[in-house]
């Protein structure tokens, strides 16, 4: 059961950090990254974490966060959102961002602008 523990390892890393990159979670944990990777697919094919567009990083579902009585409404948002992009990107070949308001400014939470042409 070895594997199921570093799974839920990873899986805890990312409930207590918020987001990690491939990188932040093989210099964390010492697995090796195509172990992570797979992983990271297993989880993601659950529901139980999601990769954001805009960088990469990998986050806890809000789901979890939810249960856990942690939700963060920007982040269920952005997950949400982030398969629209994606398909948005595939579909218009232009980047398109989510941006929430803050007091002065909009800050962008998603984006797809990694995987536009533009």
């Amino acid at each position: 059961m070895n594997a199921l523990a570093r799974g839920l390892d990873v899986l805890t890393l990312l409930q207590s950090s918020g987001q990690m990159t491939l990188g932040d979670l093989h210099r964390r944990t010492g697995i090796p990254k195509a172990s992570l990777l797979r992983i990271l697919k297993t989880l993601r094919a659950r529901g139980m974490v999601w990769q954001r567009m805009a960088d990469g990083a990998y986050v806890a579902s809000y789901s979890l966060a939810e249960l856990a009585g942690h939700m963060d409404r920007e982040q269920a948002l952005a997950e949400v959102a982030s398969p629209i992009l994606e398909r948005l990107s595939d579909r218009i070949k232009w980047p398109s961002v989510l941006a929430v308001p803050r007091l002065t400014h909009m800050e962008v939470i998603e984006t797809n602008a990694p995987r536009a042409y533009i």
